[in-house]
C-alpha cells in the first residue's frame, strides 16, 4: 500500500479575512464564528482526575481551542489533564492552520501554541501534550477507520490514577515514563542500580531516527509515529528547559539516511517508489545535494530527515527526573518484589560510594515498572514464570568511540549508514556503535574501535584521518552498552499477565527498544503513562497490540 501522507484540506480565501473550509463541514468562517459556533463534545467520561471530550471533526480546532481556554480559565489542579479527541480526514497543512487561526487573536496564546506543534499529514494517530501534560489532544488523521473507532469506545476500565508508583530503572524509558507520571500528579519513586542515565543511556551522543520499512506496515507506522512524536517531545521539552537556564540537550541538525552501498540504495529506491512521506518528515537527496546539507563530501546520495538530529542521553535522562514528584534511589540492587494486599514492596541494597557501606530498605507503591533494560531478565521473579517459561530478551553488545576533533572534518548534521557519525560537540565526535552478539564483555576494546574506524572510513572516506595519532589504538576512548532487544526487535510496553498474576496486579515491563531508545522512548511513555492512569490511548489498538508483554513469554 502506498502511505502514509494525506492530502491537505482545500481552504478558499475569501474577502475581509473569511475563509470557506472544505470537507465535511463546508462552513464558512469569520471573526464571528467563534461566538456562534455549537461545540459538539461528547463528553466520555468526567473524574475527578482527568476529563475527555471528542467532537467529529477538529476543522480549524476552534472547539479544541475554546475548550482548552476555558480549561486553563477553571485553574485546574496540578495533575489534572484534559483530553481532547478528534478526527481529521484531510489535515490543514501548517501554514492555513496559522493563517486561519489568526482571525481569532483572543485564542492566539493557545493557537500559536497548536500551530507551533501540529503534525505532518500523516495518516493515523498524533498525540500532542500541551500545558506541561495537563492538555493532552488527540488527532486521527485520515479515513475513519479502526484507530478512530477505537478511541470512541467506552473504557470497562473505572477511571482510577494511580497513588504511587516504583520504576525499576533510570535510562531513557525510565525518566521519560517517570518525568510522564508525574506531570500527571503521580508521586514516582525510581531504583536505578547506577544513576539516571549512566547504562544503555549514557553515551555521550545519540541519533533521533528510525528506519522506516520499504512496505508500509504495522512495524513502520509504529516507528514512524514515534519519530514524528519524539520529535516534538524533545523540541518542546527543551525549549522548556532552555528558559530555566539548562544547557541543550536536543541538536536539530536534520540527519541523512545515507544509501552507503548498492544495496540501500536499492533498497532506497524501492523505499520511494511505494510510499509517499511529507517533506516535512523526508525526502530524497542527491550526493551533491547531501554533500551541501551535511557539510562533508559524501558520495551517495541518501534520505534527508529535516526534523531529525542527534542527542546527550545522559544529560537527558538526568533533567527528565528533576521533578518534586520523583524521587531517585541510585546505586540500589533490588532484592525483592512481592504483592501484597494491592501493594507492591520493593526491597533494595543501596550501595554508598563514599563509605563503601550497603543500606537496607523498602519501598512501596500502587503500581510498579520494570524498566531495567538488558538486566530486566535478572529481575524478573521465577515465581512469576509458568514451568519451563523465559522472557525472550537478549543483550546486544554496542560499543561507541570517541573521535577528537583534531582527528576528523565534522559533518555539521547526523549522518547514518553501517555506521553513524554524529557532528562534534565539546572536541568529540561520537561513531558507531558495533554489534556484538554473544558478547558479553563490558569494557572497550582495540579491535571494536579499528571496527568503527574501517567502518566509518568506508562509509565517509577521509572524513577521519585514520593516521592521526588522537585515533591511535591506545588512545582512543570509548564506551560499552548494552542493548535490550527482543525475539522479533520490536518494544515491550504493557501490563505483566503471567499464569500465575492477575491482569489488573499492577505490575507493567517496559523495555526491548534496541538501538532506537531515544526514538520510542517518548510515545511508549506518553501511552504507558495513559494505560496506568486509565486515560485514553496514544496508540491505536493494532499498534499497541504489537508491544504486548505476552508476546516474549516463551515455553523452552
Amino acid at each position: 500500500m502506498i502511505g502514509p501522507a494525506l492530502a491537505h484540506a482545500e481552504v478558499t480565501w475569501l474577502e475581509s479575512g473569511r475563509l470557506y473550509l472544505n470537507g465535511a463541514s463546508n462552513r464558512i468562517y469569520d471573526e464571528l464564528s467563534l461566538e456562534k459556533i455549537q461545540i459538539q463534545h461528547v463528553e466520555r467520561v468526567t473524574h475527578s482526575q482527568h476529563t475527555v471530550f471528542a467532537a467529529a471533526e477538529f476543522d480549524l480546532g476552534l472547539d479544541f481551542l475554546a475548550c482548552w481556554q476555558n480549561w486553563m480559565a477553571q485553574r485546574p489542579e496540578p495533575g489534572n489533564v484534559l483530553h481532547f479527541i478528534s478526527h481529521q480526514q484531510h489535515p490543514l497543512s501548517r501554514d492555513d492552520l496559522e493563517r486561519a487561526v489568526s482571525l481569532w487573536p483572543q485564542l492566539a496564546e493557545f493557537s500559536e501554541q497548536l500551530v507551533q506543534a501540529w503534525p505532518p499529514a500523516v495518516a493515523g494517530l498524533h498525540r500532542l501534550v500541551f500545558a506541561d501534560g495537563q492538555v493532552r489532544l488527540t488527532l486521527h488523521f485520515g479515513p475513519q477507520g479502526d484507530a478512530w473507532h477505537d478511541l470512541n469506545k467506552p473504557d470497562p476500565q473505572p477511571a482510577c490514577r494511580p497513588d504511587s508508583v516504583v520504576i525499576i530503572g533510570a535510562g531513557i524509558a525510565g525518566a521519560c515514563l517517570a518525568r510522564n507520571l508525574a506531570e500527571r500528579g503521580v508521586p514516582v519513586q525510581i531504583l536505578d542500580s547506577l544513576a539516571p542515565g549512566q547504562a544503555a543511556s549514557g553515551n555521550k551522543q545519540g541519533a533521533l531516527y528510525a528506519k522506516l520499512g520499504v512496505d508500509y506496515s504495522p512495524q513502520t507506522a509504529l516507528a514512524l509515529s514515534a519519530l514524528l512524536f519524539a520529535e516534538r517531545f524533545y523540541q518542546h521539552f527543551q525549549t522548556y528547559q532552555s528558559s530555566t537556564g539548562h544547557p541543550p540537550f536536543f541538536h536539530a541538525t536534520g540527519l541523512l539516511q545515507l544509501a552507503f552501498n548498492d544495496h540501500e540504495q536499492q533498497r532506497q529506491h524501492k523505499f520511494l517508489a511505494r510510499n509517499h512521506y511529507p517533506t516535512g518528515v523526508l525526502y530524497p537527496v542527491t550526493a551533491q545535494q547531501a554533500s551541501d546539507l551535511v557539510g562533508v563530501t559524501v558520495h551517495r546520495g541518501g534520505l534527508w530527515f529535516p526534523q531529525g538530529g542527534w542527542l546527550a542521553p545522559s544529560h537527558l535522562c538526568q533533567t527528565l527526573v528533576q521533578h518534586p514528584l520523583i524521587t531517585v534511589h541510585p546505586h540500589c540492587r533490588v532484592t525483592g518484589m512481592v504483592q501484597s494486599d494491592r501493594l507492591w514492596h520493593i526491597s533494595a541494597r543501596q550501595n554508598n560510594a563514599a563509605t563503601g557501606s550497603d543500606k537496607l530498605f523498602n519501598v512501596e507503591s500502587d503500581q510498579l515498572v520494570i524498566c531495567a533494560g538488558a538486566h530486566t531478565p535478572e529481575l524478573f521473579p521465577q515465581a512469576w514464570l509458568a514451568p519451563g517459561e523465559r522472557l525472550r530478551l537478549k543483550p546486544i553488545r554496542g560499543q561507541v568511540s570517541h573521535l577528537p576533533a583534531a582527528a576528523i572534518t565534522s559533518p555539521s548534521a547526523v549522518i547514518c549508514g553501517s555506521r553513524y557519525l554524529n557532528p562534534q560537540h565539546d572536541g568529540i565526535a561520537v561513531t558507531g556503535a558495533t554489534f556484538d552478539l554473544r558478547d558479553g564483555n563490558p569494557l572497550p576494546t582495540t579491535a571494536s574501535h579499528q571496527e568503527n574506524l574501517t567502518e566509518l572510513d568506508r562509509l565517509l572516506p577521509g572524513v577521519v584521518n585514520i593516521n592521526h595519532p588522537a585515533v591511535a589504538d591506545e588512545i582512543l576512548q570509548g564506551q560499552v552498552a548494552f542493548r535490550c532487544t527482543t525475539h522479533d526487535y520490536q518494544p515491550v510496553a504493557g501490563a505483566i499477565a503471567t499464569q500465575s498474576m492477575k491482569t489488573n496486579a499492577g505490575a507493567w515491563m517496559f523495555t526491548g527498544l534496541g538501538s532506537k531508545g531515544l526514538t520510542y522512548a517518548p510515545l511508549l511513555a506518553e501511552y504507558l503513562a495513559d494505560r496506568m492512569c486509565s486515560q485514553p490511548a496514544a496508540l491505536p489498538h493494532a499498534l499497541a497490540h504489537r508491544l504486548r508483554v505476552e508476546r516474549v513469554l516463551q515455553q523452552e
